[in-house]
């Protein structure tokens, strides 16, 4: 029998996560459209690109759009003509993590950190990087500066195991990072809960925490994130 059809518009940098939850997700048949992780730095892009994909994705049962708040690049976007579930949360960080709870704890606790998981490695930015594609236009010491002047904030990598992937086969890169940043490493098993809540969502099996539906036509807001009764079903 075939489930509820749900169109999934990811950041790529989650790639690993939403396949891994989305395949072992019972009662959900869902197919996936990435955003590159480059245009969370333009917020009007990103919120055109889901804009566009949204409208497009009018023969599913419901859309969910597997990302952050992103600087704000969510906000604005508005159901097409089925329903619409996202994650009441700032960034993809929280997502990973399993919650926004999760994540709020880690910025108290330690806001200066820099997260890495194999999807990010892959298709995110990260100082190595930056350096690498400087340093053969502008020399290995301004390259070098420019790299670590971007991160100078941040204190501790984290690689996050969220249990989609064996998360050794990137452990020496993220320790590469960390070297490279002068920062202290550190490895933290998070969970998928968050990712299965907005499946649960749009199969309408259950309501959940941080997660939001929208009835078509409706619009994501600041209340969405912010309101005093808190994103349970908004």
């Amino acid at each position: 029998m075939v489930g509820v059809r749900v169109a999934v518009i990811a950041c790529d940098v989650l790639k690993d996560e939403v396949m891994y939850t989305a395949s072992s997700f019972s009662g959900v048949w869902a197919d996936v459209f990435w955003l590159e992780h480059m245009v969370h730095d333009r917020p009007s892009l990103l919120r055109e690109k889901v804009q566009r994909y949204i409208d497009m994705l009018s023969a599913y049962d419901c859309t969910v759009l597997a990302a952050g708040r992103c600087s704000n690049g969510s906000l604005g976007v508005r159901a097409g003509s089925v329903p619409l579930v996202f994650p009441a949360v700032d960034d993809c960080v929280a997502i990973l993590l399993g919650s926004r709870y999760a994540y709020e704890q880690e910025m108290q606790r330690e806001p200066g950190t820099y997260y890495l998981t194999r999807s990010w490695i892959r298709s995110g930015d990260n100082p190595m990087r930056v350096y690498r594609r400087y340093r053969s236009k502008y020399g290995s010491d301004t390259a070098l500066w420019v790299a670590r002047e971007l991160v100078k904030n941040y204190k501790r990598v984290v690689l996050i195991d969220t249990g989609a992937y064996p998360v050794g086969c990137c452990r020496r890169y993220a320790k590469a990072v960390a070297r490279f940043m002068g920062a202290r490493y550190e490895e933290k098993k998070s969970s998928l809960e968050l990712l299965r809540r907005l499946f649960a969502v749009a199969s309408g099996t259950e309501g959940a925490p941080d997660v939001c539906r929208l009835e078509p036509g409706e619009v994501i807001s600041e209340v969405h994130f912010t309101g005093a009764e808190g994103p349970v079903g908004c």
